[in-house]
This record gives structure tokens, sequence and C-alpha cells, in this order.
């Protein structure tokens, strides 16, 4: 199960939360207390995620939401590529984070104006992993 938080600038009206509930993998979608979008999906498919960012940024064009890939250093086991996606999937203004130990790689979809990849690079550093951030990438 894959979970993404968002924060909401605009009020979403029901139709378009249902349009969010007919992408294929939507499993929930919640409005919560503090403004935040909460969505689950079944199992992680890029292209289910790609779908709902697209769809929720033609719904509030103030979220800048940017997807990259990262190589991560020093993974030895798939718990500790666990451990390492739960606590980047935690950090402030990550919208959703999968780290696989097979590739030593992390998708994170984060939102530009909350965090950037040299903050989420310090983060993992407490876990003793290493986010590798490339110079065009350490905003």
């Amino acid at each position: 199960m894959t979970t993404i938080k968002l924060p909401l600038t605009v009020q979403l009206s029901h139709g378009q939360i249902e349009q969010l509930k007919q992408i294929p993998g939507v499993t929930d979608v919640k409005l919560s207390a503090d403004d935040h979008m909460i969505i689950s999906l079944e199992e992680e498919k890029n292209e289910s995620i790609s779908q709902i960012l697209n769809k929720i940024s033609g719904f509030d064009p103030d979220l800048s939401i940017t997807e990259s890939d990262f190589p991560v250093e020093k993974l030895s086991c798939d718990g500790c590529a666990s451990s390492a996606e739960r606590l980047l999937s935690h950090q402030p203004g990550v919208v959703t984070a999968s780290v696989k130990f097979p590739t030593r790689s992390a998708k994170i979809y984060y939102l530009q104006n909350k965090t950037t990849p040299l903050k989420l690079k310090v983060a993992l550093e407490q876990l003793g992993y290493e986010l590798v951030v490339e110079n065009g990438k350490a905003d």
C-alpha cells in the first residue's frame, strides 16, 4: 500500500475527488482536518502516482511537485530500504517516496517549496545511508 499526502491550497469539489478515485489503483481519497489530501493506492505504480499528481496539479496550480530519482548508498538489505523509505516518506514536503534495495535507488515526489534534495540527504544520513544528490539538484 502506498500513501500520498498533499497540502491543498484550494477546495476540491466532490466531482474532483471522484475523478481521483477513478484512477486505477486508487483505493481511498480523504481530506484531513489540516487541509491535506490523503490518497491510498493498493500498490506502488509510478504511472498511477503520476496520473494522480498530474490531476491534482490541474486542480491546484500552486502545487509544484517534483519527481526525482536518486542513488542511495550504504543500503545492505531490504530492511534498510524500508527504514530509509519510511524516514523519507515522513519528511516535510515529501509527497511519497520509494526506496528499492536491489537497485539501491529512491524515487521521491516532493514539493519544491517545502523541501530540497539536500534536506532529504541530511535527513537520510540520520540512519547512516547516503542519498546521492547531484550538484544541479542540491537546491
